[in-house]
């Protein structure tokens, strides 16, 4: 296939010989003015400039000086189209080519040191934000649970019980808590909690007291 087509780089854009292209799709008429008309200059789809750019080349005479030449430097996927165009199978084949070339090119392109920034960051954004839910979930639990080794809110109790820490549980094991805190002069407190602001603490003794009516 490298004998029938070739893929050149110039200034890091990949491109065709329309000349090549033309000798390698084997079109029988032999008339590559009609080929570069229909295919590549009056074609819909490609821009000159983008798709194409017209070359003039200086090839040698059999019997000395110089002659011009006009070719097209097409680019790859314009090649692609013309070959589907073709309806031949040398077309096909060279349609193939260049896919695989492609595939190629794709495999040994080098990672640049701003996509490993990119991909640096985008990791480090995602680790962050993982500490964040963590750092949240930690203060919500302490916040539920106690404020002090031997102080608990009914809910932090319940959990540490596990037991579902639902509100009217919780307010059921509240008030027999504060109930047993009067009878016996024990302190109670308050805590923040992320779902109500504000609610009471009772010492353990208290809690573990009133843990039969639940």
């Amino acid at each position: 296939m490298n004998d029938m087509i070739r893929i050149t780089e110039r200034d890091g854009k990949k491109a065709v010989s329309a000349r090549e292209l033309y000798v390698g799709l084997g079109f029988k008429d032999n008339n590559f003015t009609k080929f570069c008309d229909r295919y590549i200059i009056k074609n819909e789809y490609a821009i000159q400039g983008v798709d194409y750019q017209c070359l003039v080349l200086h090839d040698e005479m059999p019997n000395g000086g110089l002659r011009d030449i006009k070719d097209y430097a097409i680019s790859v996927d314009l090649s692609k189209r013309i070959c589907m165009l073709s309806r031949t199978l040398a077309g096909e084949n060279i349609r193939n080519y260049f896919i695989e070339k492609e595939k190629e090119a794709l495999a040994l392109k080098p990672i640049s040191t701003l996509d490993i920034l990119e991909m640096a960051i985008k990791g480090l954004r995602e680790h962050q934000a993982d500490l964040d839910e963590i750092k949240t979930d930690i203060k919500q639990l302490k916040a539920s649970t106690q404020t002090r080794p031997d102080v608990y809110t009914a809910a932090g109790f319940l959990n540490l019980k596990g037991i579902k820490a639902t509100l009217p549980v919780c307010i059921k094991i509240g008030t027999a808590a504060s109930k047993v805190c009067r009878k016996n002069g024990w302190d109670t407190g308050t805590c923040p909690d992320p779902r109500f602001g504000t609610v009471k603490t009772y010492p353990a003794e208290a809690l573990e007291k009133v843990y039969g009516l639940i």
